[in-house]
């Protein structure tokens, strides 16, 4: 059996897939008492302060997140709080980040082909194609049959295919980031959730996907790729 713990990259051995692949990450919810975090960057910017001790990620984003409704009754936040589920490929601190209300666990999962898992995730639906000049623009896919169609081509390459699936209406997450010495730039992100079963083909794709994310670069909320028993 195979471990993957913290994989910045596709192991090599996973062009052999094996079996069987552990896989061991973080998971932690993560309340803002305070209510003050209004925007999806403000977030990422206030989540991303429980991995400054992580001294060198290669480039790549330690942590995915993405809002979610609190059901959990030992959580004692205020109505209202924005409530958050963070999986990272490090142990978080959350020390010292006053306002915050976390829980973290730490989750190790036996991946096998041919086991199914119930699953959550939300990502950016759009095509790549190149216009006339060349220049690579992105198109928004908006139909239910394209958007099936575009989750199950790219779900085999993260290690699954769909068992059951079913998805929200694409809509739209409003964000403005901040640049140094201009204007916060404005943009949004045509996104759509997948939820269902799946299927696992290939143990360390999947693993990979768990700890890095899933769909075009992921990343302000987009790709966490959740999954529990099904």
């Amino acid at each position: 059996m195979t471990l993957i713990e913290s994989p910045h990259a596709l192991p090599a051995m996973a062009s052999q897939d094996s079996a069987l692949c552990a896989v061991k990450y973080y998971l932690s919810m993560v309340v803002d008492d305070t209510r003050k975090i209004r925007a999806t960057y403000q977030a990422h910017q206030l989540l991303w302060r429980g991995f400054s001790h992580i001294p060198d990620t290669g480039g790549v984003q330690p942590f995915r997140f993405r809002r979610e409704e609190l059901k959990h009754p030992s959580f004692s936040a205020r109505p209202g709080a924005a409530s958050f589920l963070v999986q990272s490929q490090h142990a978080p601190d959350w020390t010292g980040l006053a306002g915050l209300v976390c829980q973290t666990k730490t989750v190790k999962l036996e991946l096998a082909q041919g086991m199914r898992l119930a699953f959550r995730v939300r990502c950016p639906i759009y095509r790549s194609q190149r216009d006339s000049t060349g220049k690579r623009t992105k198109i928004l896919i908006r139909s239910s049959a394209g958007i099936e169609a575009w989750f199950r081509e790219r779900a085999p390459t993260a290690g699954f295919e769909p068992f059951s699936l079913t998805f929200s209406a694409p809509s739209r997450d409003r964000l403005s980031v901040p640049v140094k010495d201009a204007e916060a730039r404005d943009f949004s992100l045509n996104a759509v959730t997948f939820e269902g079963v799946l299927e696992v083909i290939s143990p360390q794709r999947l693993a990979h996907a768990l700890c890095n994310g899933f769909g075009p670069k992921p990343a302000l909320g987009m790709g966490l790729l959740s999954v529990a028993a099904a």
